[in-house]
């Protein structure tokens, strides 16, 4: 069995590939424009393939079950690609936002295209290790599941002080501060930046409040501190996995109109440079 190469040799050979592919490319440019070819329909055609080749990799996706390989190497090879159409891009329109409203709307699906695949790429390097980090994953689903009971049993823990100590200050405190934060998803944004102190600052406040309770209303508070971490990995896990699942909603899409737009753009750009010879 094969041991999976060093991660500075598969950098390196990510880096070599997508430098021979843009070697190749801009090869194909000079050639064409030795030979007098008109390099726009060249740049044109190569860039359409390329962005119809990268498509595949949500196909590779959709039948995991498939002998094709990791989906790690597919993802380097769909980042390789994509510097790749992102140079042709550039070739193809002189490095300049083309004019005409078909042009630009063109443009613009390709340049939305290009940043939601960057921010897919950044996301898919930088929130699994996170997430694995932070302890064993929950399944997505099941998070508002296990939210929901979290803040069941918060309740009956609230309910079970005032009958235990004959007095509702732990559950005021818990109906006014600790059940609104048990209740539903937060700090989604915080928690993706690596920011979020909700959870931290709740327990200090709880900590700082036991110096009023008795022995049994410490017990309690000690396990509502319990639910608040446990609840705070939930939004953490829903946070950065949600994350992962809805950047694909919007790279997809755009990819399928981009490769229709461009197939449609290739061929009118064919038939009028047809029609001027």
């Amino acid at each position: 069995e094969m041991k999976p190469l060093p991660r500075l040799a598969r950098r390196g050979l990510f880096l070599g590939g997508t430098g021979l592919a843009a070697a190749v490319a801009l090869g194909a440019v000079e050639l064409a424009s030795a030979r007098l070819a008109p390099t726009g329909i060249v740049t044109g055609w190569t860039l359409a393939l390329v962005t119809f080749s990268l498509a595949l990799f949500g196909a590779r996706k959709a039948v995991p079950f498939l002998p094709l390989g990791p989906a790690s190497a597919w993802l380097r090879v769909h980042a390789a690609g994509g510097g790749v159409a992102i140079l042709l891009f550039g070739l193809h329109t002189g490095f300049r936002f083309p004019g005409g409203a078909w042009e630009r709307a063109l443009a613009a699906a390709f340049l939305a295209m290009s940043a939601s695949g960057l921010v897919g790429l950044w996301l898919s390097r930088r929130l699994p290790p996170r997430l694995a980090l932070r302890g064993s994953e929950v399944l997505y689903d099941r998070i508002p599941i296990l939210r929901r009971q979290l803040r069941e049993r918060g309740d009956e823990i609230a309910f079970d002080s005032i009958r235990q100590t004959g007095s509702d200050v732990l559950a005021r405190l818990y109906r006014e501060r600790l059940r609104p934060f048990l209740d539903g998803p937060g700090d989604r944004w915080a928690h993706l930046a690596a920011t979020s102190r909700s959870a931290h600052r709740l327990v200090e406040e709880l900590r700082a409040f036991e110096r009023y309770l008795d022995v049994p209303g410490r017990v309690r508070a000690a396990e509502l501190e319990d639910l608040i971490l446990r609840k705070d990995d939930l939004d953490f896990q829903r946070a950065l996995q949600g994350a992962l699942r809805i950047w694909p909603f919007f790279h997809v899409p755009l990819t399928g109109v981009l490769v229709v737009l461009a197939v449609a753009h290739g061929v009118l750009a064919q038939i009028f440079a047809g029609g001027t010879r």
